[in-house]
C-alpha cells in the first residue's frame, strides 16, 4: 500500500452499471493506483462478463494496449439467481508525459445486472 496524500484532483472516484464506457481516464505522465470491485447477477441460462479493458494507443504506457485488468465471469440457469463479486487492485500508467494518456474502460457481456466501482488516486 502507498502511503500518500494526493491532492483533491487526484482522487479518483468512479463507477457504471452498464455497457461499454470509458470509466476512467489516465492522463499522460500520470500513474493511476486505485482498488476495482465489480458484481455481476445472471438470472437467464446463459454467461455473463464484465471486464475492465487497458486502451492505450501509447506504446509507453503500461499495460499494453486492450490489457484486462479485471474480471468477472458467471453462467446462470432459468429462474435461478446467481451472482458473484471481485475485489482486485489495480496499477496502470498513462503513458508518454507528451502523449494523450489511456482510458479504462467497462466492457459488459451477457449479464443480467452488473455493477463496478474504481476508488483511487493519481501518483
Amino acid at each position: 500500500m502507498l502511503v500518500a496524500t494526493p491532492p483533491t484532483a487526484d482522487v479518483i472516484n468512479a463507477s457504471a452499471t452498464s455497457g461499454t464506457v470509458a470509466i476512467v481516464t489516465v492522463p499522460a505522465g500520470r500513474w493511476l493506483t486505485a482498488t476495482v470491485q465489480q458484481c455481476i447477477n445472471e438470472n437467464l441460462a446463459g454467461t455473463g462478463t464484465a471486464s475492465l479493458v487497458y486502451q492505450t494507443t501509447d506504446a509507453q504506457a503500461a499495460p499494453a494496449d486492450s490489457s484486462v485488468l479485471a474480471r468477472v465471469q458467471l453462467t446462470g440457469l432459468t429462474l435461478t439467481e446467481a451472482a458473484v463479486t471481485s475485489t482486485q487492485e489495480i496499477f496502470v500508467y498513462g503513458g508518454d508525459p507528451n502523449g494523450s494518456g489511456s482510458t479504462i474502460d467497462y466492457v459488459v457481456s451477457g449479464t443480467t445486472s452488473n455493477s463496478i466501482v474504481i476508488n483511487g488516486f493519481l501518483i
